[in-house]
């Protein structure tokens, strides 16, 4: 074993290159149960030198398994898993301490004018850069297309020569950057608690896109950057015709993953233009949900989550296409998960019921919800129950049922996520305000409607803000 890939690959690190491993490898686990943690102690015994009969396989084997007839292919499999470990380590370490290094020598000949070293140094990273073009991380990478777009705005000739004369070589190595950057930060897009990083991060490939367009022939760069161009208010409605005509012709050359978060980047983009009050984008989002739904990118391990299952139908209902809405349950509500299936149809049920204005039957309905075991669907019913009585003026009712349902709040608050718990507390105060709120003072009445506007996200936010219009308010100003 002394000359195995293993062991030269070991004796190549330092002692404590060798302790940094253990530590990074091993920290917080049982030896006792880990055959490569306890192979790696044992070998350890024997550096800086490793060699002797104690490094043979056969001796290892029975030192680590002092009851079992020697098996060469279980030693083999954890010296294998040992290596993989070690060789992850090097890379994601070591050498990105070297090019980390390199880094930081090559702004030192920038800033003194060395330019021969500093393009040969440009291209060492970009060589080492291209052996450990696995790691996610790309802050190595992000910082190698900062130097290198840097030595191109030089204008000095014999960097800029020199750069060109090997990007051919590493392109390679940019669309690996551009491909995982775009990927990586267009996920991230989704939530909004990284849009605004994200952002920032994908600026620099939108920058190497833009200089050099040639990538654009690769797929999934343009997939992103078409998509991309969603958030640039210069383009508007034409980046989104665009990607959907893209999409269309070339939907077979994008895998499914990344297909699902364009998907989703899509609707996130229609939703934002609904609440700049273009109503055009109710009909393209549902289109476009309606697509999505086709192609399984709203499904979560074979079934349909009641958020999407929600979000369709009250985009149907938005519109009031009631038959869509019933054609909709039928064809994908068996995708439903059975325990909760009832209880989102009875919702459905209901939601038609109050957009057909039958509130007594909205009355009917969700009063067998009021024991439903499943508490976003509970407090869902109870919503839709207090603004029926709204619209029926039986504010008395009205009144003590928000009483219970605030009670119902409190003594579920444990059970319920701390946003769905502040949602609800939010929707039973502005609906106290309503029922109380003197309809002949408009200033009371817009004040009212403004603070609603101000606020932040809570359920049933646009109906209140609808309400208070439908009083006499004056919408806001909407943003260009």
């Amino acid at each position: 074993m002394e000359h195995s890939k293993l062991i030269r690959t070991l004796s190549a690190l330092t002692e404590q290159e060798l302790k940094a491993f253990r530590k990074w490898a091993f920290e917080g686990q049982v030896k006792e149960t880990n055959d490569v943690f306890r192979l790696f102690d044992y070998i350890l015994r024997f550096a800086p030198t490793w060699n002797g009969q104690e490094l043979e396989k056969e001796k290892i084997f029975e030192v680590l398994f002092p009851e079992h007839s020697y098996d060469d292919r279980i030693i083999r499999r954890i010296m294998s898993d040992l290596l993989t470990c070690v060789k992850e380590y090097i890379i994601l370490y070591i050498q990105k301490n070297e090019i980390q290094k390199d880094m930081t020598m090559a702004s030192f000949y920038l800033d003194r004018k060395n330019l021969t070293e500093y393009a040969l140094i440009l291209e060492e990273i970009g060589r080492k850069l291209a052996s450990i073009t696995f790691d996610t991380d790309l802050s190595l990478f992000q910082k190698y297309q900062w130097e290198k777009q840097k030595a191109l705005k030089s204008g000095i000739p014999q960097i800029t020569h020199k750069i060109k004369s090997f990007e051919k070589v590493f392109e390679a190595l940019d669309i690996f950057y551009l491909t995982t950057s775009l990927h990586y930060n267009s996920l991230a897009l989704n939530n909004s608690r990284e849009y605004t990083n994200s952002v920032q991060k994908m600026s620099l490939a939108l920058h190497i896109i833009k200089e050099s367009p040639h990538y654009l022939s690769h797929p999934l760069i343009a997939l992103y950057y078409k998509t991309y161009l969603l958030w640039d208010e210069s383009e508007g409605d034409i980046a989104y015709d665009n990607l959907q005509v893209w999409l269309a012709q070339h939907e077979h050359l994008i895998s499914m993953d990344d297909q699902s978060i364009v998907a989703k980047l899509m609707r996130n983009y229609c939703v934002r233009e609904i609440l700049l009050g273009r109503k055009e984008f109710f009909e393209k989002l549902e289109k476009l949900m309606e697509l999505h739904f086709a192609k399984g990118f709203l499904f979560e391990m074979g079934y349909i989550t009641y958020t999407a299952f929600n979000n369709m139908i009250t985009l149907y209902l938005r519109q009031n296409k009631i038959m869509e809405a019933r054609k909709f349950v039928v064809n994908y509500s068996l995708y439903l998960k059975e325990e909760n299936r009832e209880g989102i149809l009875c919702l459905v049920e209901i939601k038609i019921d109050f957009v057909e204005k039958n509130y007594k039957g909205v009355l009917q309905k969700s009063s067998t919800m009021e024991g439903i075991a499943d508490l976003v669907l509970n407090f869902e019913a109870r919503r839709w129950r207090a603004k029926a009585l709204f619209m029926l003026e039986e504010y008395e009712v009205l009144n003590s049922y928000l009483d219970a349902t605030r009670m119902s709040l409190h003594r579920n608050k444990e059970n319920l996520n701390e946003v769905r718990h502040a949602s609800n507390q939010l929707f039973i105060k502005y609906m106290r305000k309503l029922i109380t709120l003197n309809l002949y003072e408009k200033k009371e009445v817009q004040r009212l409607y403004v603070n609603v506007c101000k606020e932040g996200d809570f359920v049933e936010k646009e109906w209140i803000a609808e309400t208070l219009l439908s009083k006499g308010a004056k919408p806001l100003q909407q943003r260009a």
